[in-house]
């Protein structure tokens, strides 16, 4: 996938308002790694990839690829798991 590629819109997926998502400091984790693979975009909600995403680079040869990321949100804390 390109980078800033649409991938879902976890606000509406969520039920969450738009309003709060930058007061709440949304943000995404990715498990297992530091490389950032996805971002949200807090005036749209949308989950969208911080750069290139390559299965192969990723995930190598296994037949399965899962990419593990958490929603974070603060005041109060919120951890939603995507």
């Amino acid at each position: 996938m390109k980078r800033q590629s649409v991938i879902g819109n976890v606000a509406k997926d969520l039920g969450l308002d738009l309003r709060t998502l930058s007061s709440r400091k949304a943000r995404v984790d990715s498990e297992g790694t530091r490389k950032r693979n996805c971002d949200i975009n807090l005036s749209t909600g949308d989950l969208v990839t911080s750069e290139r995403m390559d299965r192969e680079s990723l995930c190598g040869k296994k037949p399965s690829c899962v990419v593990k990321v958490d929603l974070v949100l603060e005041n109060p804390l919120e951890l939603h798991r995507m």
